[in-house]
């Protein structure tokens, strides 16, 4: 005697009642298997899946409905969408290249920053010492190459110590954040350099050499402020000719006075 009807919960199948297929709307009445799943399934050989949230788009292949489209910062990797690693450029499902500020790890096919402990897809989040967050990347002050675990190689004028780099200037006495904050006695702190003072120095360069003198002194040959001469008139860093009553001592680069034993600016002051 075959069945001719099921109870609520089963199928009939070829004269026997079998359990509903799980999330099915619609049942083949020849075979155990689902031809339409319920809102929010999609089809896999006959059973029905929670639809991935992170699919955009479906088709129907070989009895089974798949995946063929991934949300932003998703990727499809056989019918799957996977979420993007941190900075990677991808061709197909594989990580092929690094976007900016980023560094490909060839030997994983992943990207990653230097000192970076926690990321976002597109920066870091956290870096750890010595390192620290600057514009979405870990940094140390004054690195021009970096390892895993600090700098590797530092700019010119500063050395490399634990991992961080330090002002190779012997006459600075006090730093912060690796930077000359002061300087020595005898010595003046110009552009973060310890520069050695010249009180007769109105400014300095970016590169700490003197630009000009205060206006009572003139700059020498070797480019030092001196004090000038009472009548001289400064070229190259000599007197080269003298103001009147002043007269030119060519032996000596001087301006005197003939017979004067004391002299001003002005003149002379005593015979």
């Amino acid at each position: 005697m075959t069945c001719q009807a099921c109870k609520s919960g089963l199928v009939l199948i070829n004269g026997a009642c079998l359990l509903n297929i799980a999330n099915c709307q619609t049942q083949s009445s020849t075979a155990y298997v689902c031809i339409k799943c319920n809102t929010g399934y999609y089809l896999v050989q006959g059973n029905c899946v929670l639809k991935d949230a992170n699919c955009v788009g479906y088709a129907f292949q070989n009895n089974s409905e798949i995946c063929t489209g991934c949300a932003n910062g998703y990727r499809l990797n056989q019918g799957v969408c996977l979420q993007n690693q941190p900075g990677c450029i991808y061709n197909g499902a594989t990580c092929t290249n690094c976007a900016s500020p980023f560094t490909f790890d060839s030997s994983s096919n992943s990207c990653f920053i230097f000192g970076c402990v926690s990321y976002n897809l597109a920066a870091c989040l956290n870096c750890k010492s010595p390192f620290t967050l600057q514009n979405n990347t870990c940094v140390i002050n004054y690195c021009t190459t970096y390892n895993r675990d600090g700098c590797a190689v530092c700019a010119s004028g500063f050395n490399l110590a634990n991992g961080v780099c330090v002002s190779s200037d012997a006459n600075c006495a006090a730093f912060s954040n690796n930077q000359c904050t002061a300087c020595k006695q005898g010595y003046s702190l110009i552009n973060g350099r310890c520069v050695l003072k010249d009180v007769n120095c109105n400014s300095y360069g970016n590169d700490g050499n003197c630009l000009s003198c205060i206006p009572t002194c003139y700059f020498d040959v070797n480019r030092r402020c001196q004090l000038k001469e009472f009548g001289c008139v400064y070229e190259g860093g000599r007197c080269k000719f003298c103001t009147p009553p002043f007269e030119l001592n060519a032996v000596a680069n001087t301006c005197v006075i003939k017979n004067c034993l004391q002299a001003n600016a002005g003149g002379c002051l005593l015979c």
